[in-house]
């Protein structure tokens, strides 16, 4: 693949032990990608491509999910689109699919976080089997890198976005900020805060201190 060189530079690694020691027809593992506003690529063909490789002889499978949201009387998700196994060896190979998406005409979306399920299956037992092709339970490592979804019938080369503009995209879902730069007190019947400027987010966010003792330094995950 030296066409495709920096592979690992957009790795993740999936431990396939989360349906394991005990197996069930429940059970399942899987990586899942939302991609905010159900409409994108509704009624369209798109086409899915990344690097993938296991430690052994292993399989995963694809699958997209239309979500319509949640509130009001949004309409019932549509699961199982494109449904397709692989077969992956111990070397990076790589996976492209292309399919078209059901059109959303006459669905309802909910008031909020309807979106588009980017969903890869590493194990899954039996109830889950038409989503993912009958992919099966198994247990081990895969390593996924370079996934893009784009429209249209073709798998193009990866787009490689500059960092700073990956960084903004990541603010729109969550951001980290040292809250000793907001606010801090040095006795209990004292405080002081600052401001600081926050990047626009997708909606109203809700905030989680993650240090337990107001008097040190830590951060808070919004």
């Amino acid at each position: 693949f030296q066409a495709e060189d920096g592979i690992r530079d957009y790795k993740v690694t999936g431990v396939q032990t989360c349906a394991l020691p005990i197996s069930g027809s429940g059970n399942y593992c899987i990586l899942v990608q939302r991609i905010e506003g159900v409409r994108n690529f509704a009624g369209q063909t798109v086409t899915i491509s990344f690097y993938a490789k296991a430690d052994a002889a292993r399989s995963i499978s694809l699958e997209l999910e239309q979500v319509f949201g949640f509130g009001g009387t949004s309409s019932s998700s549509v699961q199982a689109i494109g449904a397709t196994k692989f077969s992956l060896g111990t070397a990076w190979q790589l996976i492209s699919l292309t399919v078209t998406l059901p059109s959303i005409a006459g669905k309802t979306i909910g008031t909020n976080d309807d979106y588009l399920s980017f969903n890869i299956w590493l194990d899954a037992g039996s109830n889950w089997a038409s989503r993912n092709a009958s992919l099966g339970q198994q247990s081990g490592t895969i390593d996924i890198a370079r996934v893009q979804v784009e429209p249209g019938a073709f798998r193009t080369p990866f787009e490689i976005r500059p960092l700073a503009t990956e960084l903004a995209l990541c603010k729109r879902y969550g951001q980290w900020v040292a809250y000793s730069q907001l606010f801090y007190a040095s006795l209990a019947s004292q405080g002081m805060e600052s401001t600081v400027a926050w990047s626009e987010m997708r909606k109203s966010p809700t905030a989680a201190v993650l240090v337990a003792d107001p008097n040190k330094i830590g951060r808070a995950h919004v």
